[in-house]
Parts: structure tokens; C-alpha cells; sequence
């Protein structure tokens, strides 16, 4: 029997789950001002994090408002922050996984990036575990709350 650990869920947690994922990344800065647990830290990571993803809907022609982004702060031992993030599948106008993230890791300059096409092969709950593990500062897009809506109609009609 293996063994699980256990993470201070996300409040979406229950909702991620139920998401069909791209891609899933983990981003990183090399500017100590963005690696901050401050709330100037927090708010200048998200600034980046959002315009980044505003970036990528740009190039590859998406319609941001439908496109279903989780993204959370998490920071390591040394009080370092970073970003873990998901991008479903809906809302991507038939964009490929592997096209997004060549194009989030050729638009990434700010520190270090890894970004991989969502492996279902580890199942929907571990990506969103790790992506939402001991989450700090937590914000869905728009698109993504809208998928959150349309799985709960979902889940009452049928």
C-alpha cells in the first residue's frame, strides 16, 4: 500500500480535480524583490505571472477571458516564492499543449521556468495536488471560474 502526503489543499481543490489540464508549470525569478513573501512581493509576481499569460493569449490568438488558469504562490524553506500553475484544456481553440508551453518557455526571461504538457499518466488529482500544495496566494482567471460554474450545472443535471 503506498503512501500519500498530505498538503494544505487549495479551497478550489475539490473544483481542480475535476478539470481536464494542458499544462502545468512551475516558474521562478531571479530578482529578489519578486522572491518575496511581502505583499509588494505577491502583488509583482502576479503583475508578471498575469501578463505573461496575457502574453501567450496574444501570440497564439486566444481569447484570455476563456482560457482557465490556476495559479498559486508557494515558497521553499528559504522563504523564496515562486508559482505553480495549470492551464485547462477548454478554452485553448484547439491550441496543443506542446504549442503552449514552447511558447511559455520561449516568453520566459525572469528566472527559471519548467513547463511541461499536463501528463495524465500521474492522474488529474496529483497535478492538482502539487500545483495547489501549500498554497499562499491562490487566484483562478475568469475562464477558469467559468469552468468551475459549468462543472457544478454539470454535476446537478446529470
Amino acid at each position: 500500500m503506498s503512501t500519500a502526503t498530505f498538503y494544505n489543499k487549495s479551497i478550489y481543490f475539490e473544483e481542480l480535480i475535476k478539470i481536464e489540464w494542458a499544462v502545468f508549470g512551475v516558474l521562478t525569478w531571479k530578482d529578489p524583490r519578486y522572491r518575496a513573501m511581502t505583499g509588494l512581493g505577491i502583488d509583482a509576481r502576479d503583475k508578471e505571472f498575469w501578463d505573461f499569460i496575457m502574453g501567450m493569449c496574444v501570440e497564439l490568438r486566444l481569447r484570455s477571458k476563456y482560457v482557465g488558469v490556476y495559479k498559486a504562490d508557494e515558497f521553499d524553506p528559504h522563504k523564496h516564492g515562486h508559482i505553480h500553475f495549470l492551464i485547462a484544456k477548454d478554452g485553448l481553440a484547439g491550441v496543443e499543449p506542446r504549442v503552449l508551453v514552447e511558447t511559455l518557455k520561449e516568453n520566459w526571461a525572469k528566472g527559471q521556468c519548467y513547463i511541461e504538457p499536463f501528463d495524465i499518466s500521474r492522474g488529474t488529482l496529483g497535478g492538482a495536488s502539487y500545483a495547489s500544495k501549500n498554497p499562499q496566494h491562490e487566484l483562478p482567471s475568469k475562464g477558469l471560474i467559468r469552468l468551475f460554474k459549468k462543472n457544478a450545472i454539470e454535476d446537478v443535471l446529470f
